[in-house]
């Protein structure tokens, strides 16, 4: 409770008692015969000292409540703050308790994880041992197999040597010479070469008559001349065209009634393309904004059109591409590389 919400003291009845008190001893003091008895002085200090009492007690009373009001308030706030003490060691305990639960669940944690750790190296020791076996096992069948191998040429390179001898002494023996049937070296290379078409080009080529050659260098220098004036035409013609708006590239649109113009072309920044021309939402007169795709992409494009269009692309809606109007029919997509004059 704050001390100026109590209610105050009533002082006017003390002041009218005290001065009653008062005035009966003045008239004491007037009235009574001279010299003062002690009864006579006696009651006029009486009635003066309870005057003095009477004027006094509204302010003393007032004080003393008021210093009972604050010790009550203090005693309050004592108590709240001692409540909200418990309070916060309640809370602290169970701050404890969490962090205590957490430091044991980390211990455990840290436990598990070294047993982890104890568990992955005898198994990854395991596994290398079991790898080293089965790599060792799988050498040894290799090395087996490589000599089984070898064993196996030598044999077929000793079976072929002794075909080919017996095929020279057949050879020797039907020609009458059985006293020469030794293996010359020089002879190995020819008899294993594959049969057929074992004759070598310059044999075959000095067989060719001299005018069939001829004929044949000719063609061959008439080709070459042709192949020479044609690529030397496709030069020129793609300099004769780079200055000019390319052919339009036409594909199938979204849906049969859509229009697509798609031009790539690099205007640059704060630059935009334009379209004019005949067909729907389009005119002579002013351009329509192209659709930015990506860098050096625009597209204008239109759905449920019921009619094809005639377009030109502008720069900017002023400087007007290279090049005739393109012609985009319904379900069409076009796309061309539009040049501007510089």
């Amino acid at each position: 409770m704050k001390l100026s919400s109590l209610p105050s003291l009533s002082k006017w009845p003390f002041i009218l008692g005290d001065l009653v008190i008062i005035g009966i001893a003045f008239l004491v003091a007037v009235f009574a015969p001279k010299p003062y008895n002690a009864i006579t002085a006696s009651s006029i200090i009486l009635c003066g000292t309870i005057g003095i009492l009477i004027f006094f007690a509204p302010f003393v009373i007032e004080y003393i409540s008021k210093l009972w009001v604050a010790k009550k308030s203090y005693e309050e706030t004592i108590e709240d703050q001692f409540d909200g003490l418990v309070k916060t060691a309640a809370e602290i305990d169970q701050v404890v308790q969490v962090l205590s639960g957490l430091a044991k669940n980390h211990s455990f944690s840290a436990e598990r994880i070294r047993d982890f750790d104890t568990q992955l190296e005898e198994r990854l020791s395991r596994i290398e041992s079991k790898v080293n076996t089965v790599a060792d096992a799988f050498d040894q069948k290799i090395d087996r197999f490589l000599k089984r191998l070898e064993d196996k040429e030598n044999d077929e390179v000793k079976n072929l040597v002794t075909e080919i001898g017996q095929m020279i002494e057949r050879h020797s023996n039907l020609l009458g010479n059985k006293e020469d049937s030794s293996i010359e070296p020089e002879m190995i290379p020819d008899l294993l070469e594959p049969e057929g078409d074992s004759v070598p080009a310059e044999t075959e080529l000095s067989s060719v008559p001299e005018g069939a050659m001829d004929s044949i260098n000719n063609e061959d220098a008439s080709v070459e001349s042709d192949s020479e004036l044609e690529f030397g035409e496709e030069e020129i013609l793609q300099v004769d065209t780079e200055s000019e708006l390319l052919v339009p590239f036409k594909t199938l649109a979204a849906n049969a009634s859509s229009l697509s113009l798609v031009a790539v072309v690099n205007v640059g920044i704060g630059n935009t393309l334009f379209v004019r021309g005949d067909g729907p939402g389009l005119s002579w007169t002013e351009g329509v904004p192209m659709k930015f795709l990506e860098i050096g992409k625009w597209e204008w494009s239109i759905d449920n059109a019921d009619e094809p269009a005639v377009i030109q692309i502008f720069k900017n809606d002023e400087i007007s591409a290279f090049g005739e109007e393109i012609n985009v029919g319904l379900g069409e997509r076009v796309e061309v590389h539009p040049k501007f004059p510089t």
